[in-house]
Parts: structure tokens; C-alpha cells; sequence
């Protein structure tokens, strides 16, 4: 890719640059080779059965011949459940043993290799004064079943840093450690080198169904620089006179991280007790007294239709300056649904040590045939003496096939705004002009000649446009994308030859997709034989001088004829003889009278002779 972006951050923090960028795309692979999963390897002492489960559920099941077996494509389905591998043998015995899996980012399977480079120039949104070059590689490698090992290296003008590490799978949970070691040369940092060690730990207690989706600690040395730390510095520092000794003193290593943690558990309680969530943050720095930290802890169930949260947050700076909150919160569904259309009834309350209490009540819902349409009414009130503030807001969006619009209003004491959106794209092509959706990396264009008003079924509020063609906002590249469109409400005279393709798009790309269509002036002729018999259904119908099939027999002997002349004779094809129908239609009258009656039809009636 070429333009302006950010690296991924998995090693080195995440920074602004505007260059080339070349990395593995796992979204190549088969879909069960995309994520992590452990190889499993066990031996047959005949033709036996293997079962692997996780969680108690089973994942995968086949057949395997006496000796060696190697299965390496497993989908796992859980996070950080072992799996449980039977070997049922031929003579009824089993064997089981454990194959341990804990996710984490850096872990890859066995034998897989991921690497990512990006050469170019520091860039910012905001202060552009320094922008050295940069060039950046990191690379990982699955080494066996517990161990993927990873590394790279980062070289600037004034900085380079290089970084080892290693994940291992452990029955205990997936753990993973690294290293990196900077080197930084700045008239805002002087010349220093410094270190810094991340730990990166998560789990799923099984026996407690205790979720540990991250627990991380980074420790950094006084010397130690990122990147993205030593480019904003300086260009922090450009817009000082660093001649001043006091300015350095006071703006070298300013909000200079030295320690972080942070953690994140999910607690699953008995079967309709719900679950409790707790997380935390908690960092300090080279040259400030104190911390600053953050911890909250919620409890979330349901009752019928009903769902509830309670929440309680404490944050605290590192001037020793803290505020507490508490919320409680519930939304219940109600009138009904509909064809997917919802309304839902919510409510929240809270209460700040600085701020006093304050309730929420809001009613909001989702309508129209494709859900392209949501709307909210909402009032927020002061429940105390520390806060008597009051208001009141309306809002709504609609998402139509060109572009989604949103606005809303609201009033309160001593205020009153009003907001109005909108977001969409413009696409250009040889075959015109097209509005869409908001993009995403991989689009899809819709051409069905003459299909206007055809909904794109696998896009909310997406149609085909007047020229032909309609946009599909985001497909998932590297993957079997099923496009449909919908038939209903296209004119009689359309006809598509297929309602659903296929495409495998390469991510970055603007696919088109091509659907075939006919557009022919349908007729309706009421017909019967000479005594009156109607006419048998499901007969064909031919033009009588090609012999090409027009249509079918209906019901009642109404035939359907698709491509016909305004005046002409039709062969009916029965089973051991024929009959032919002259017919003609006044298309003058009936182009005089369609602006008035969209989407009529055609019709005669002629009798078919012997």
C-alpha cells in the first residue's frame, strides 16, 4: 500500500507515516488457517476415530489409518479452552490427552511465517515540523505448537530501536515477552539509549469460567524512547527556543511513561446470574510524582426481555485529584418486532462525587423495509441539588442507497443546538457516476443494465441505480462474497437471467460484478381454442416464423410472451399437435395511457386455431 497511515503497533508503538507498506495478509488463507490453533499429532493403533473437542463442544472429527496422524486445519471456537483430542480405536478403546491453547496476538500456528515492512516519513495530522525518514521490519514465526518467535527493527535519522520476543501456549495460558532496546539523538532528548520489557499475559479459567482477555505490564527505563515519543518531542520542542536551559529541563522526558499495567477479566456466574466485568489501568512517569489509574467494575444480566448493568468507575490522577461514578442502566424492547423493526425503551441513572446525579430516559427504534431508518427522543434531568440541569433531544438517520444522513436537536438551560450529517461515497467509472454507502477497503459494483430500482440484498438500503449499476460498500476481501439482487418492483419488461454471483475480491479492490439481464416488452395474451377449451398449462409458446420459445401456458390460458412484435402469429406446442394464434396490439393507446398506470402490462386476447 502507498499513501499516509499508521503502523500495526503489535511491536513497536503505533505511529503516523507516509510511504509504502508491505505486510502477510492472514486473510490470504483458507478460513480455518487465518487464527490462531495449535498442530495436533497423536498415533493410531488402528483405523480409529478422532474426536477434538473444546469446551465440551466438538470441533473437529474424522477418520485417521493405523499409524501417525496430523491434523493442522482446526477452527477453534472458544477462547483459551485446551483441547481435549480422543482417539477412538477399532476395538472400542479410547486414549485422550490435552493439547493446551491460549491466544494471543503474536501467536502463530506451527510453520507459519507473518512479516511487516513500511519505508517512508514520519507523518502527523497535526505538527508536521519533524519528519525524518523511517524504515521499520518486524517479523514472527511459528516455531512448534507452544512457541512463535518475533523480532524487527526500526531505523531513523536520529533513532533506532530493535526488538526480540517470544509467545508460548501454556496450559496455564498464552505468555508472551519482549524486549527492545532505543537509541535516540535529538536536540530535545539529547543523546540516550534506554530499554524497555512488555509482558502480555491472557486465559480462560476454565473451572471458574473466569475470562482474562489481557493482562499486559510494560516497564521503560529513563532513557528509553519510542518513536512516536522522540517525533513528538521534537516537534514539541520546534516550537520552543531551545537555547533556554529551562525550557529542555522542563520539556525533556515530559509525560515520560516509566510503567503500565493494565488488566481486563470477565466473570461468567452461574447459568442466569450473569456476569462481572473488571478492568483496570493503572501508569507512571520519569519526571511526575504520583499515578494515574483507573478501575471499574460492572454486573450485567437479563430478566425476560429486560437488561440491566450496574457500573461502578474510581479515576484518579496523579495529582491525587479522584472522582467516583456510579450508573445503573437498563433497556427493554417493546411494541413488538416487526420485520425487523424495534423500539426499545432505556433508562439510566448516575451518580458523580463532583457532579451529583443525573437520570436518562430515552425511547429510540429502528424501522422501514430495509431498517434505513432510526429515530430517538431522549430527556436527561438533574436528580439533586448539585445538579438541577435539564434537557431534551430529538434525533434521527436515515441510510438510503447514496449516502447516510443523520441530524438531531436539542435544548437545554441556556443552550440549544442542532446538528445535521451526512456520509456517503462518490464513485466514478467508465460507465458513469455512482453514490454509495461509506467505502471500505474492498468494494463491490453492481452492473445490471436496465435493473434500476433492483435492491442489493446484502446491503442495507443499496439498489441499483438509473444507469445500471449500484455500489456494495464493503465485501471481505480474499473470501467467497455472495452478491444478490432482488427482482421484486423491477419493470415487466426486465428480466435478470441470474439473481446471485459470486466473487472472490483481492483486498484494496473495486470488483465489478456483472449480472445478466434481458429487456424485452412482456404481453399478456388471453387465449383459449375456437370452442372455448382452454388452453392445457405449462404448454410452450414459439414465434411461429423462428420458432424461438416466447413464454409458457399460464393459468386460466393466459400466456406471458416476452420479446414479441406488435402484430404477429404464435405457435403453442401441445403434446401430439399444434395451434396457432394471430394476435396484434394498439401500442399507441397503451403508451397513451401508462403514465397514468405504472407498471401495467400489455394485453389482447386471441383464440388459438387448430
Amino acid at each position: 500500500m502507498l499513501g499516509q497511515s499508521y503502523t500495526d503497533g503489535q511491536l513497536f508503538n503505533a505511529y503516523g507515516m507516509q510511504g509504502a507498506f508491505l505486510a502477510t495478509d492472514m486473510r490470504m488463507l483458507p478460513g480455518s488457517m487465518r487464527s490462531y490453533a495449535p498442530l495436533v499429532q497423536g498415533v493410531a493403533d488402528s483405523n480409529a476415530k478422532v474426536t477434538i473437542r473444546q469446551g465440551g463442544i466438538v470441533i473437529y472429527e474424522r477418520a485417521v489409518p493405523p499409524g501417525p496422524f496430523e491434523i493442522n486445519n482446526l477452527t477453534v471456537v472458544g477462547y483459551g479452552n485446551d483441547l481435549n483430542v480422543m482417539v477412538s480405536e477399532a476395538d472400542g478403546s479410547t486414549k485422550e490427552f490435552t493439547v493446551p491453547y491460549s491466544p494471543l496476538v503474536q501467536l502463530l500456528r506451527p510453520g507459519q511465517f507473518k512479516y511487516a515492512t513500511n519505508i517512508g516519513q514520519a507523518w502527523s495530522p497535526s505538527v508536521n515540523k519533524y519528519t525524518p525518514r523511517v524504515g521499520q521490519f518486524t517479523a514472527q514465526l511459528g516455531v512448534n505448537n507452544y512457541l512463535t518467535a518475533y523480532g524487527g527493527g526500526l531505523l531513523s535519522e536520529d533513532y533506532n530501536a530493535v526488538a526480540l520476543g517470544g509467545a508460548i501456549s501454556t496450559y496455564l495460558g498464552g505468555i508472551s515477552v519482549d524486549y527492545t532496546r532505543s537509541h535516540v539523538a535529538l536536540n530535545s532528548t539529547g543523546q540516550v539509549d534506554g530499554d524497555s520489557l512488555r509482558f502480555i499475559y491472557s486465559t480462560l479459567i476454565e473451572p471458574t469460567n473466569t475470562n482474562i482477555t489481557l493482562s499486559s505490564y510494560r516497564y521503560s527505563s529513563r532513557g528509553f524512547w519510542s518513536f512516536n515519543e522522540a517525533v513528538a518531542a521534537e516537534n514539541y520542542a520546534a516550537r520552543g527556543d531551545l537555547s533556554d536551559a529551562s525550557y529542555r529541563q522542563i520539556n525533556t522526558y515530559r509525560d515520560k511513561q516509566k510503567g503500565r499495567f493494565d488488566i481486563s477479566l470477565r466473570q461468567y456466574l452461574a447459568p442466569g446470574l450473569g456476569n462481572v466485568f473488571v478492568s483496570g489501568s493503572m501508569r507512571n512517569f520519569w519526571n511526575r510524582r504520583g499515578s494515574q489509574t483507573q478501575y471499574q467494575i460492572s454486573y450485567g444480566n437479563s430478566f425476560n426481555k429486560l437488561d440491566y448493568e450496574l457500573a461502578a468507575n474510581r479515576v484518579k490522577d496523579h495529582y491525587g485529584q479522584a472522582y467516583n461514578e456510579y450508573r445503573l442502566s437498563f433497556s427493554l424492547p417493546i411494541f413488538g418486532a416487526d420485520r425487523g423493526n424495534r423500539t426499545y425503551l432505556s433508562s439510566s441513572a448516575w451518580r458523580h462525587s463532583d457532579n451529583g446525579s443525573q437520570g436518562q430516559v430515552q425511547l429510540s427504534g429502528i424501522t422501514g423495509s430495509d431498517q434505513q431508518l432510526t429515530y430517538g427522543v431522549s430527556t436527561n434531568q438533574g436528580l439533586d441539588s448539585q445538579n438541577t440541569q435539564e434537557s431534551y433531544g430529538l434525533n434521527g438517520s436515515y441510510q438510503g442507497p447514496g449516502a447516510l444522513v443523520s441530524g438531531g436537536i436539542s435544548r437545554g438551560q441556556g443552550y440549544q443546538s442542532a446538528a445535521l450529517g451526512i456520509a456517503g461515497s462518490v464513485v466514478a467509472h467508465e460507465g458513469g457516476i455512482n453514490f454509495g454507502q461509506t467505502l471500505g477497503d474492498t468494494v463491490g459494483l453492481v452492473e445490471a443494465p436496465h435493473a434500476d430500482g433492483a435492491r442489493i440484498t446484502s446491503v442495507f438500503g443499496a439498489k441499483v441505480d438509473s444507469n445500471g449499476f449500484g455500489v456494495v460498500p464493503y465485501l471481505s476481501a480474499y473470501s467467497k462474497n455472495r452478491i444478490e439482487l432482488d427482482p421484486e418492483g423491477l419493470s415487466n419488461d426486465v428480466q435478470l437471467n441470474e439473481t446471485s454471483i459470486e466473487t472472490v475480491p483481492v483486498v484494496g479492490s473495486i470488483v465489478r460484478v456483472q449480472f445478466q439481464t434481458t429487456n424485452e416488452k412482456m404481453v399478456l395474451i388471453n387465449s383459449a381454442f375456437t370452442d372455448g377449451t382452454p388452453l392445457p398449462f405449462g404448454a410452450e409458446v414459439l414465434d411461429y416464423t423462428t420458432r424461438n420459445s416466447v413464454g409458457f401456458v399460464g393459468q386460466g390460458g393466459s400466456i406471458f410472451a416476452r420479446g414479441v412484435a406488435a402484430q404477429g402469429r404464435l405457435l403453442v406446442r401441445l403434446s401430439e399437435r399444434e395451434c396457432v394464434i394471430d394476435y396484434s396490439f394498439d401500442l399507441q393507446a397503451f403508451d397513451a395511457r401508462l403514465p397514468s398506470l405504472p407498471g401495467a402490462m400489455i394485453s389482447t386476447s386471441a383464440p388459438c386455431k387448430l
